[in-house]
Formats: structure tokens, sequence, C-alpha cells
């Protein structure tokens, strides 16, 4: 039996499709939890309409209402209410094809969570796959899927199905942003065997308002609180591997943002400054730091006094020369979509500098754009730059690697007259 569970909040618009998408599976050994997590729309009345229906259903329909506490907490109620043997999750935003679970029970078997392909929409319809054919092994240990947690379509928790014994931890409820990772990472780092299925089955919806695009409608601490919960103990041990990587690939940029931004200190980066603080030698002695990483390390293993005003003041020295080319150049660039990139861009803004959009060495989906307070930046592949390639630019990188990297491939093309900003390395 498989217990399917959609959180719920305000999605009248497209719950039915959903509900709809599961009664209709090809496999019937379900029991589908709606937990409503305080809608303030016609979405519970929907589910109540569809838990009253009887009839042609092989499946139990349960709907569950509680207060607005965040999907973390209602994927819980979920959980705790099921007793199934497999846990599948499904945003109410999205829906299965008819096949989807039936293709993951029988693929289930040798492994502890099987992970199905789908489809990525946006408002002109499908445009990718989440894994290419060959890209992924298909059966997978820990060291294995850390990396691919990471990945774009990777730390979700929709898409797959669970074996119920495997999941020993609930949603972390004080997590909003990046809960997906935490309770991703939580099931591999018990030993548990992730199976990574090519059949599409799963219908997942990108939309210009939505979380996944927009910055800043979530606690930005919640991902500091999450990588920090997840490899304080492989740093303290000394497991210099992946684990070290992601760490500083994503906790440093974030903690940089909160110095340069005056954003008040909370329990969590105070948290994780202690962390780092306390395992800076085991820390640095990882052989694989870029310049600028090794630097905000020495910046964060400092006096707290003296974090923002160092923050600043390497940072804004970047800036000032980034805004002395800009009345020269045409073209200004942002090389890479990261928390370091939404700063600059929020600084050269407020400067009175106009950001052309975003680089990436390549676009591996049609992901080509982002929101960012409220407006909308497209994203290049470095080679779609061609039509534009006899005009002036200015490429703002994050480490010189990054920068000689996106150079090169530009100049390939025939891009010339480049003007590089490598931010922290000297």
């Amino acid at each position: 039996m498989i217990d399917v569970i959609v959180p719920v909040y305000n999605v009248e618009k497209t719950i039915e499709r959903c509900i709809d998408s599961i009664i209709d599976q090809s496999y019937k050994e379900w029991n589908l939890y709606l937990v409503d997590d305080g809608s303030s729309d016609e979405s519970l009345a929907i589910c109540y309409r569809y838990g009253r229906k009887t009839g042609n259903l092989n499946g139990n329909i349960t709907v569950i209402h509680q207060e607005n506490q965040g999907p973390s907490s209602a994927r819980n109620a979920g959980i705790k209410a099921g007793c199934g043997e497999y846990v599948c999750f499904v945003d109410a935003d999205d829906w299965l094809e008819k096949t989807c679970l039936q293709n993951l029970v029988l693929e289930i078997e040798e492994a502890d969570v099987c992970i199905c392909n789908g489809y990525v929409w946006d408002d002109n319809g499908p445009y990718r796959c989440f894994y290419d054919k060959g890209d992924i092994p298909k059966l997978c240990c820990k060291d294995d899927m850390v990396d691919f947690l990471f990945s774009p379509y990777g730390f979700f928790v929709w898409g797959r199905l669970y074996k119920r014994k495997a999941i020993q931890t609930l949603f972390d409820v004080n997590v909003r942003y990046g809960e997906d990772i935490l309770f991703n990472y939580q099931i591999v780092n018990g030993g548990n065997k992730l199976k990574i299925v090519e059949d599409v089955g799963y219908n997942y919806v990108i939309n210009r308002n939505g979380l996944s695009l927009t910055l800043g409608k979530s606690d930005p601490t919640d991902m500091i609180y999450m990588i920090t919960q997840i490899y304080s103990e492989q740093i303290e041990n000394e497991l210099f591997d992946i684990y070290t990587y992601a760490w500083g690939r994503y906790s440093l940029g974030r903690l940089l943002a909160f110095f340069i931004n005056d954003t008040p200190l909370n329990d969590r980066i105070l948290k994780s400054i202690s962390f780092i603080k306390k395992n800076i030698f085991k820390i640095k002695s990882y052989d694989k730091w870029e310049d600028y990483q090794l630097k905000l390390l020495e910046i964060f293993a400092g006096t707290l006094e003296n974090m923002g005003v160092e923050c600043k003041k390497y940072y804004r020295e970047m800036m000032e020369a980034v805004k002395r080319f800009s009345n020269k150049y045409i073209y200004i660039y942002i090389y890479g979509i990261g928390n370091k990139g939404y700063t600059v861009l929020r600084f050269l803004n407020g400067e009175g500098v106009n950001i052309s959009g975003f680089l990436k060495t390549e676009l591996k989906t049609r992901d080509n754009y982002v929101v960012i307070d409220n407006k909308v930046y497209n994203t290049y592949d470095l080679s779609s730059l061609r039509t534009s390639k006899e005009s002036t630019g200015i490429i703002l990188a994050m480490s010189n690697h990054n920068a000689i990297v996106c150079e090169k491939k530009l100049i390939d093309i025939g891009y010339n007259n480049i003007m590089k900003a490598n931010f922290f390395d000297e």
C-alpha cells in the first residue's frame, strides 16, 4: 500500500488536476492524504469534495486540515496519518503520469528509495526531462548520492517512492526552504540505497511566481541552518570530500550576503560562524578550496565586530571597479546564478548600473529566466551570445577560475572586448 501525501496551500487552480492524476493511476493500492495547511482560497473545500466521493475509487482519500505551519509540518502530518509500506509525496501544482506509481513499485525492490524521471513545465508547456539518460547511475550508494542531492532536481522529495522503514526522521519544521535536502540527506546518511528510473512519471510545474524562481520569499537563514546541520559532523571528523566542498559552496556565499546587506544576525547565523571558528584549522586543511573561499573563511574566523567591515571592504572595492567600466560597456552580465550573484545584482542596481542578464557555462535546461525582487532577468548559455558578439561587454565572475572559463568560451565563439571583474581574487 502506498501513502500518497499532498501538502495543500492556496492551490484551487491546480489541486483537482493533481488529485485526478492520482485517482487515475494504473496501480490501485494507495491511500491519499490531502493536508490543507491553512488555505485561504477554495482549496480545502475542493479537497473535502473529493474526500466525500465514493463508488469507483479503489483507494481512500483522507483530508487533514491544520493552521498554516509550512510544507514540512504538512508532510509530517501525512506521514503520521498513514501506515502504508511506501510513501510518495506529490506537490499540489503537479500531476502524475498514469503509470507512475506502478513503475516505481516494480523498480523499488532492490532499493529503499526509487526516483522517477519527469517533465519540467513552464507557461509554454514541457521543455525537458529531469535527468538525461546515462547521466546518473541507476542504483546509487551514499557517496554517489550526496552530489546528486544538490543537482537541480536531485533534492526534491516529490517524484520518488520511499519505503516507510527508510524514513527514520520527519521533516524539520524549522526549515521552510531546503527541507527537501535535509530530509533526503538523512535518508541517504542512514545507509539506504536509491534507484533512478528512466521512465517519465512526474510532471513538475514552474511558474514565474513560484518559490523555486523567486528570491526572498523564505527565511534566508534556512539554507545555512540546513547545510550546517548536514556537514558539521563530517567536517568535525575530518571527512574532507564532497561534504566539505558542498558545505563551503552553499554556506560561505550566503554568510557573505548577510554581512554585505547588513542583515541582522540571528541564532542560526551565529551558530554557523561559531562552527567555522571552532573548526577553522580542520576546514582550511582541505585542499580543494578556491582562493576566495579561503579568504572568506579567514574573515569569518575573525572577530564578529570586524566581519561586516572586512566583507564590505573586500566586496565594494570590486564593485567600484565595475562601476567605473559600466559607462563604457554596453552589455553587463553576471556569471553564475547564486547567492553571490544576487548580492552583486542588488548592489549594482542600487548604484544605477543595469545588468543585462546572467550567464552560465551551459544551460542543461531551458530555465531561461530568474525572478529577483519581482523583476525578471534572462539567463544565457554562453554560446547564445553569438548574435551580439560584435558588441563590447563586461563579465562579472565570482573567482578567477570562473572568469577564465567564461572568457575562453566567449573568445572561442568570437566575442571580443571582454572586461572581467573577479570577486575575491587579487
